[in-house]
C-alpha cells in the first residue's frame, strides 16, 4: 500500500491543505503548533474513521478536538495505491458516527468502488486502529509502544484467520520435513549421503590429479623418443 496524496478540507487547524507524498521517506519539518500531529491523525482518520467517544476531554474526544469551529465540512480525502490500482477515500465526520460519510472511488475512472469498505484500514493492514496507533503510527506526545491483543496475535501467528494459521503450520511442517530429510542419523540421511559423495569426489580428484601428472610425463617421453627417432 502506498500513499499518493491527500486533501484536508477541514480537520483541526488544517484547512484546505494539500499534500503529495513522494516515494521513500517523507519528512515534514515545521515549527511546534504547525499541525504535524493533526496531519498524522487525519491520515489515520481517513483509514480508520474517528472513534466514537463522548468524553468531554478534548484529548480523549478526537471528534470534538478536530471539529472546525465554523460550520464547514469536517473531513477530507486520501489517495492511495494498492497492487497497482489507485483509490480515493472521501470522509466527513460529525459528532457521532451516524453523522459520518464514507465513499471510495476508483481514482482512474472516478467511479464508486466496492473493493474496500469503510473499515479500509483493517482490510489493508489486518489490524485495528488501536494496533495501528501502537505500531505504524506513533504520536509525538505518546511515544510509547504497547502490545495489543491484535498485535500479539499477529506476532505469534495466532490470528483467527484460518489462512494465517494454516500457512504457519504448513511452513513448520515443510521445515521439519526438510530437517528430517537432511539430518544425519547413523549412516542414513541426505546429509550422510552428501558427505559420502563428497569423499568419493575428493578421491576421484586425487586419482585424476595423479593421471594428469602421468599423462604430462608420457607426453614429454613421447617427445624425447620422437627426437631420438629423427636422429636415427
Amino acid at each position: 500500500m502506498k500513499l499518493i496524496s491527500c486533501h484536508v478540507t477541514n480537520f483541526g487547524k488544517l484547512s484546505n491543505f494539500d499534500y503529495n507524498f513522494n516515494d521513500g521517506l517523507n519528512i515534514i519539518s515545521e515549527h511546534n503548533g504547525w499541525g504535524k500531529t493533526t496531519f498524522a491523525d487525519f491520515i489515520r482518520a481517513m483509514l480508520y474513521s474517528l472513534p466514537a467517544n463522548r468524553a468531554r476531554n478534548l484529548k480523549d474526544n478526537l471528534r470534538k478536538k478536530y471539529k472546525p469551529w465554523n460550520a464547514e465540512i469536517f473531513g477530507g480525502s486520501l489517495v492511495f495505491e494498492v497492487d497497482g490500482k489507485t483509490y480515493r477515500i472521501e470522509r466527513t465526520f460529525g459528532l457521532t458516527e451516524s453523522e459520518d460519510t464514507f465513499k471510495l472511488y476508483d481514482e482512474k475512472t472516478n467511479k464508486i468502488s466496492t473493493d474496500y469498505s469503510s473499515n479500509v484500514g483493517y482490510e489493508l493492514f489486518g489490524f485495528d486502529s488501536e494496533s495501528f496507533s501502537k505500531t505504524t503510527y506513533l504520536p509525538q506526545l505518546d511515544l510509547k509502544i504497547d502490545l495489543t491483543d491484535n498485535i500479539s496475535a499477529k506476532l505469534n501467528n495466532l490470528t483467527q484467520d484460518k489462512d494465517d494459521v494454516s500457512s504457519f503450520n504448513n511452513a513448520i511442517s515443510l521445515i521439519d520435513e526438510k530437517r528430517k530429510y537432511y539430518q544425519k542419523t547413523g549412516d542414513r540421511g541426505r546429509y550422510f549421503e552428501l558427505i559420502k559423495q563428497n569423499n568419493e569426489l575428493e578421491a576421484q580428484k586425487e586419482v585424476f590429479s595423479g593421471l594428469s601428472t602421468t599423462v604430462e610425463r608420457l607426453r614429454i617421453d613421447r617427445k624425447n623418443l620422437k627426437s631420438k627417432i629423427d636422429n636415427l
